[in-house]
C-alpha cells in the first residue's frame, strides 16, 4: 500500500521591509511592522488622504500599498478665507491673505487689511492744485480746469 505524503512546504511569515513611505503625514501602526500589521494614516494639518487611508504588511514581507500620501488642501478654492480686501495664496499644507494694492495690514489668514489714504499719506500727490479724494484701495485727483492727468500732472 501507498502512503501519500505532504509536499507542501512552510514558509514563515517575513516583516515588513522597507518602511512604509508615508508623503505629507503619519502612519499609525497596531503592531509595528510584523506580518498582518495595519498601518493606517493620518495627514499633517493642510493635507488630506490621497487614494488609500491604509496598508497591511503581507506574508512576502512587503506592504499591500507601498506608499500612503497625503496631498496639499487648496483652501483657496472655497474662495471665502480670506477678507474682501485680500487674496489668497495656496501655500504647501496652508495659505496666506496677503492685502490687495492700495490696502495694508497683516497676510495672516483671514488678513487684516485696511485701506490706505493716499491722500493723507503722499504730499503733493494731486500736482497743481488738485484735490485728492481717498476711495477704497485708491484714490482720485480733481484737476484745476488747465490740467488732467491722474495726478493733475499734464498742462493742457
Amino acid at each position: 500500500s501507498q502512503t501519500s505524503m505532504d509536499t507542501s512546504i512552510l514558509v514563515a511569515a517575513q516583516n515588513c521591509s522597507p518602511a512604509l513611505t508615508v508623503v505629507n503625514g503619519n502612519t499609525n501602526k497596531n503592531d509595528s511592522d510584523n506580518y498582518q500589521s495595519q498601518a493606517t494614516i493620518t495627514c499633517n494639518t493642510g493635507y488630506v488622504v490621497n487614494g488609500t487611508t491604509s496598508s497591511e504588511c503581507l506574508a512576502t514581507g512587503r506592504w499591500s500599498v507601498s506608499t500612503l500620501q497625503c496631498l496639499n488642501v487648496d483652501e483657496c478654492a472655497s474662495g471665502s478665507v480670506c477678507v474682501s480686501t485680500a487674496n489668497c495664496i495656496d501655500t504647501l499644507g496652508s495659505y496666506i491673505c496677503p492685502c490687495e494694492v492700495g490696502h495694508t495690514g497683516s497676510s495672516t489668514p483671514p488678513g487684516n487689511c485696511s485701506d490706505i489714504d493716499e491722500c493723507n499719506s503722499i504730499d503733493n500727490l494731486c500736482k497743481n492744485s488738485g484735490t485728492c479724494y481717498n476711495t477704497d484701495g485708491n484714490y482720485i485727483c480733481t484737476c484745476n480746469l488747465s490740467f488732467v492727468g491722474q495726478n493733475c500732472e499734464t498742462d493742457i
